[in-house]
C-alpha cells in the first residue's frame, strides 16, 4: 500500500525492505509455520481424494471448481469418450494390438470399444482377464458431471466461455501426439469448450477428467512451423475434421493465442505462445561439458599465440649484458617500459633505456660527489 502519494519511491523502497526482511526471518521458522517461502502455488492440485485411491490413470491429482453440474451425453460423445479413455489405458494396450492386427487401425474409432466389451465377456473364451480391465471394458456411466474450471500440472484451465472478454485467457490447450516420419513431435492445438469428471462402475471407484475441446487442423494448411525462429501458428478457421474432442487432463498443457495486429494477410492466423508453469522452471538445454574445461583451453591456446607472436619472424636475438639487466630491475619504472616495437615490428628500443640508464648513474654519481 502506498502511504507517501507524495514520494512514492520511498513507500516502494520500505515495501522491499519489509518483504526482504520477512523473507530472510522465514528460514528461522518451523516447517508447520505458513509464510511466503513455504506458501502452497495458487494452481496446486491438491492432495488425493482417500476415497479415490490412483489406479492406472484414474483417480489422478487435479483441483475442480466447486459448482458442479450433471449433464447426460449422447451415444456419439459418449463412444468418444471411452475410445479415448481406452486408447490412453496401458493395461488395454495388448487388446488394442490384438485388434488392430485383426481388423486394421480405420475400425478402432468406430468398433473398438464395443469389440473388448464382448471379447472380455465371452463365456466361451478360456482367457483370463484383470477385473479392472472387466470394468473399464463395461464403460462410463450415462451421466458426467461438468464443471468450467480446472487446475491440474500446475496450470490453471478454463472454458471458453469463461476466459471470453477477459484480460487472462486460460482456455489455450496443446497435447503432444506421436513421431511422424520426419522425427518431428506432432502437436495439437484447440480451445477447451467444456470440462467433464467421467465416473465409472465397480471397486474402488474410478474418475477420470477430460477436456472437450475444438481443434485446430494439424496438417500444413492449418498449423506452421518456423523452426529456425520458434514460431508456431494456427488458422483459426480450419477445424480438426475427425471427431476425436476429448483429452486427458494430465497430458494437457497450456497455450495463449495472439492475433498479428498489423498485418491484414495474417487476419486468420494466430500465433501460439507456449504458457510456462507458475513456480516452476523448465530446462531445455543441458551443457554438455563443463565451462571451467572451455575456459581452460581458451586460456591455454592464448598462452601459445603469445608466444609465437612475441617471437622475431626471422629469429633475430639482441645481445644484453648482464650489467644492463641488473640496471633495468633497479629501477621500477624501468620494470614498467612498454614494449616499443618498430615499424617493422622487429627490434626493441633497448638502446634508448641504455642511455637514460647511464645518464641518471651519472646524475647519482655526481651528487655523491657534490656532497663530499
Amino acid at each position: 500500500m502506498i502511504k507517501q502519494r507524495g514520494r512514492i519511491e520511498g513507500s516502494f523502497v520500505q515495501g522491499h525492505i519489509g518483504r526482504e526482511t520477512g523473507d530472510f526471518y522465514s528460514y528461522y521458522f518451523g516447517h508447520d509455520v505458513l509464510c511466503r517461502r513455504n506458501r502452497p502455488n495458487r494452481n496446486v492440485e491438491g492432495d488425493s481424494d482417500p476415497l479415490f485411491p490412483p489406479i492406472s490413470i484414474f483417480n489422478q491429482n487435479g483441483r475442480g471448481y466447486k459448482k458442479r453440474g450433471k449433464q447426460g451425453f449422447t451415444d456419439m460423445k459418449m463412444q468418444s469418450v471411452v475410445t479415448h479413455v481406452l486408447l490412453n489405458f496401458p493395461e488395454i494396450q495388448s487388446y488394442v494390438n490384438l485388434f488392430v492386427n485383426t481388423w486394421g487401425n480405420e475400425a478402432i474409432y468406430t468398433e473398438f470399444y464395443k469389440w473388448l466389451r464382448n471379447y472380455v465377456y465371452d463365456e466361451y473364451s478360456s482367457v483370463q482377464h484383470l477385473q479392472l480391465v472387466k470394468e473399464v471394458a463395461l464403460g462410463p456411466k450415462s451421466q458426467v458431471l461438468t464443471m468450467k474450471k480446472y487446475c491440474v500440472n500446475v496450470f490453471k484451465f478454463q472454458t471458453e466461455e469463461v476466459s471470453r472478454n477477459k484480460k487472462t485467457n486460460n482456455s489455450g490447450v496443446y497435447i503432444q501426439g506421436n513421431v511422424d516420419g520426419t522425427g518431428q513431435t506432432n502437436e495439437y492445438y484447440g480451445v477447451i469448450q467444456e470440462i467433464i469428471e467421467v465416473r465409472c462402475s465397480g471397486l474402488p471407484k474410478k474418475k477420470i477428467v477430460l477436456f472437450r475441446c475444438e481443434r485446430f487442423d494439424p496438417s500444413h494448411r492449418g498449423t506452421k512451423m518456423d523452426h529456425q525462429h520458434n514460431i508456431i501458428e494456427v488458422k483459426h478457421t480450419r477445424k480438426y475434421r475427425s471427431y476425436d474432442p476429448f483429452i486427458i487432463t494430465q497430458n494437457a498443457k497450456q497455450v495463449y493465442y495472439t492475433s498479428y495486429p498489423l498485418r491484414r494477410d495474417k487476419t486468420y492466423w494466430w500465433v501460439v505462445i507456449k504458457s510456462k508453469p507458475v513456480g516452476r522452471i523448465e530446462i531445455e538445454n543441458f551443457l554438455d561439458v563443463a565451462y571451467q574445461n572451455d575456459v581452460a583451453l581458451v586460456q591455454q591456446e592464448v598462452d601459445v599465440e603469445l608466444e609465437t607472436t612475441l617471437q622475431h619472424p626471422q629469429h633475430i636475438l639482441e645481445e644484453v649484458s648482464d650489467d644492463d639487466i641488473l640496471n633495468v630491475e633497479e629501477y621500477p619504472r624501468m620494470r614498467k617500459m612498454n614494449h616499443l616495437m618498430t615499424k617493422n615490428g622487429t627490434i626493441m628500443k633497448m638502446k634508448q633505456l641504455k642511455k637514460k640508464n647511464e645518464r641518471m648513474m651519472e646524475l647519482k654519481q655526481a651528487r655523491r660527489n657534490s656532497v663530499e
